[in-house]
């Protein structure tokens, strides 16, 4: 199985990893540059993932995605100066660390917060908007009567600050290419940070 293609730099188009790489490569960006590019788009995908963890439940991105959340702490308000973009990270951040099933505060700010992680998956991986949807209302309507919270249902919080919001969904074969292609990030940083060193002990010598 190939790492789920991801949205190019510069354009709509879905690219496989290499090919994404070699566009950056032909323009000559630096090792630095390209390792800072790949940075923010693990945070989009770690973003992403956590947000939809009451959902999907995928431990190893769980874990994963903590992490690249944690790390860019350190670099974030200094790498990134696209003000949008900082105030979905700053929003979903607030809504990963108190959400409660799938809703935070009220329905107006559920409603927000999806459309932050929809915007997020768009962007990085159905650029023309095709993507599946489903129903976070309905879902948790049905969880509740899963597990037995029958009564009351269409009068329960959680219910009706979700009722109505759609999330793009992800089945199980493009979570398993979504985890190659973060492994395929990995592989590529640890190794365009070893040429950097290289290069800089190069000019050293």
């Amino acid at each position: 199985m190939k790492p789920h293609k991801i949205r190019s730099v510069f354009s709509d188009e879905m690219l496989d990893p290499p090919q994404w790489t070699k566009e950056l490569i032909d323009l000559e960006y630096s090792e630095l540059d390209i390792i800072s590019i790949i940075k923010t788009y693990e945070l989009y995908i770690a973003l992403i993932i956590r947000s939809l963890q009451h959902i999907h439940k995928i431990n190893d991105l769980y874990d994963w995605s903590n992490n690249v959340i944690e790390e860019s702490k350190d670099w974030i308000y200094d790498h990134i100066k696209n003000s949008t973009f900082i105030e979905i990270y700053e929003f979903l951040i607030t809504f990963i660390n108190d959400f409660n099933w799938g809703v935070y505060k009220d329905k107006e700010n559920t409603k927000k917060c999806y459309h932050y992680v929809n915007n997020l998956i768009r962007y990085c991986f159905y650029p023309n908007n095709k993507g599946k949807k489903f129903n976070i209302g309905i879902f948790i309507k049905q969880y509740h009567q899963k597990i037995g919270l029958n009564s009351n249902l269409d009068y329960n919080d959680e219910y009706k600050y979700a009722e109505g919001i759609e999330i793009f969904y992800f089945n199980n074969k493009q979570f398993i290419e979504i985890k190659l292609l973060i492994d395929y990030y990995s592989r590529l940083k640890y190794n365009l940070e070893l040429k950097n060193e290289k290069n800089n002990n190069r000019k050293l010598a």
